[in-house]
Order: structure tokens, then sequence, then C-alpha cells
């Protein structure tokens, strides 16, 4: 039962191991009386089955022993992070340069300069130096930023929006985008660019190869202490027929493998497809800065 508890937060923890101590301390007791005092050693007056007095002395052993056991849970769990932050700075670099050649590759910057220069052509300035800026900030962003920290979701939705914005001036009224984020959870820490390859891959196996539109929701709530955050889009048959052939690609592997790097068994990737939608969900667990609600 402890095993189970481990990624729990810590107040379900002491209740827990107060509660299993409690009753295996009642049970222990119960057994060490029944066979001491009534079959091993029976005496003239055999002492009551269950007293307050041995099942608090029951109660502090295991108690002392559950301490023991979660501080060296915590340490193992420690040393754990410790290697898997490791091997998540490694995966990271190494998903940066995988990360650059697959999303800001010359067919993604040429499809988008030549929206920018539809839109010089017909004079339209203002939609031009939008995108324009839009472009700049979403490279910019992609190319500072360090991919193996943790980031607010916050910021991890607004290099989203960025990327989703720039596309939408692609694809102007065939694409649509909606977002389901509550306010407190802005605050949580997801890796970064963890979103990036979910919409990618939703936008490359619908709209760009041929899709008439297509309608992408980003969502987060929290279920069983967990964070989670969906990204679901709408599919034609087409689309479908084409995902079936060509599988998830490097997009969805990806993020499987840099969840791994961060949390190990604690999170985790799954993806549902059915015959007119296609979600990808993650569960994180949740972690949020001392200002966050």
């Amino acid at each position: 039962m402890y095993s189970r508890l481990r990624y729990l937060p810590l107040v379900v923890k002491v209740v827990g191991a107060l509660a299993a101590s409690l009753a295996v301390a009642v049970l222990w007791t119960l057994v060490r009386h029944i066979f001491f005092d009534y079959w091993y050693a029976p005496g003239p007056t055999s002492a009551p089955l269950l007293s307050i007095r041995s099942v608090v002395h029951s109660l502090n052993a295991l108690l002392f022993w559950s301490a023991l056991y979660f501080f060296y849970d915590n340490y193992r769990l420690a040393r754990e992070n410790e290697i898997r932050s490791l091997r998540a700075e490694s995966l990271a670099r190494e998903n940066q340069l995988k990360l650059l050649s697959y999303q800001l590759n010359p067919h993604f910057l040429f499809n988008v300069l030549n929206s920018i220069a539809a839109m010089a052509l017909k004079n339209d300035n203002r939609a031009a130096h939008e995108i324009t800026v839009k472009l700049a900030e979403y490279l910019r962003y992609t190319l500072d930023s360090e991919p193996w920290r943790k980031v607010p979701l916050g910021e991890e939705l607004e290099c989203a929006e960025r990327y989703l914005d720039i596309q939408m001036s692609r694809f102007e009224n065939r694409l649509a985008v909606q977002y389901d984020v509550p306010v407190g959870l802005n605050s949580s820490y997801v890796p970064n660019l963890i979103l990036q390859p979910l919409i990618e891959n939703a936008i490359k196996h619908t709209i760009a190869s041929g899709a008439t539109s297509v309608s992408i929701e980003i969502r987060a709530s929290i279920k069983d202490y967990k964070l989670c955050i969906d990204v679901v889009n709408s599919i034609d048959a087409a689309a479908s027929v084409q995902m079936q052939e060509n599988g998830s690609g490097w997009g969805l592997s990806n993020v499987r493998e840099r969840l791994k790097g961060y949390y190990g068994d604690a999170a985790a990737m799954h993806t549902l497809r059915t015959a007119d939608r296609y979600s990808a969900t993650l569960k994180l667990p949740l972690e949020q800065s001392a200002t966050g609600s």
C-alpha cells in the first residue's frame, strides 16, 4: 500500500500511514494475545484481548518502521529524480536539434514566407506585419529557450499560440482553435515545448494533408492529483486512413521519451482515435510554483 502512496501529496501519505498502522497494530495485538496468553502460556487469569496500552505499544513500533520506510523511499526517489534529470537534459539537447529540423524546416518557412508575400501583394501590410512579428517571436523563443527546463503551462501555451497563429494565417478559416485551461493551472510546470509535437501532429495529419477544415482544442484539468492536458483535433476519413498507414511518426514517440526522462513511470501519454476525433492526453505530476493557485 505504501508503494501506491509514494507519488501522492504528503497529507495523503500521513493519513494513509496512520490508518494502515492502526489497523495492523490492532490485528497484531489480537494475534499476539491469542497466541501467548490463550494458547502458548495461558495464565490463571488471561489478559483482555485488546487494551489501549498494548495497541499503542504496537502502533509506536509500526509508526517508527513507517517513518524509516518513507525516509528511505524519499531518498530513493530523490536519487531517481537526479538520474532522470540528467537523462532528460541529454534527451532534451538532442530533442532541440530534432525539434528545429522537424519544425523549422525549409518547407515550413517557405509556406510562411509565401503567405507573407501574398499579403504584401494584396497591400495587406498590417496582416503581413503581424505575421512577420509572430514568426520572429516564435523563432526567437524556440531558438533561445532551454528545452530541458520546465516552464509554467501559461508560457507553454503562449508558444503554442504563436505557432497556431502562424498556421491560421496560412489556412485562414480552415483552422479553428479553442482553449479550455483554468487560470489556476497556468502556474503548473510542464516540460518546455512538450505540446509542440502534439499540435504539429494534429495539423500534419489533417489540414496539411488536404482536409477541408480542422478544429483543435487544448484542455487542461486536474484528475487524481495529476495535471491532464488534452490536445484534441477533428479528422476526416482521408486523414484517418493516412494516420493508420503512416503511424504517429517522430512527434508522439519523442513526447513519450521526454516524459519518461522527466518523470519515469509517474507520467504517461495516451492517444485515442475515433471516426471523427483524435486526442492525445498527457498525465503529469502536479507541480506548481509557490505563487500558483
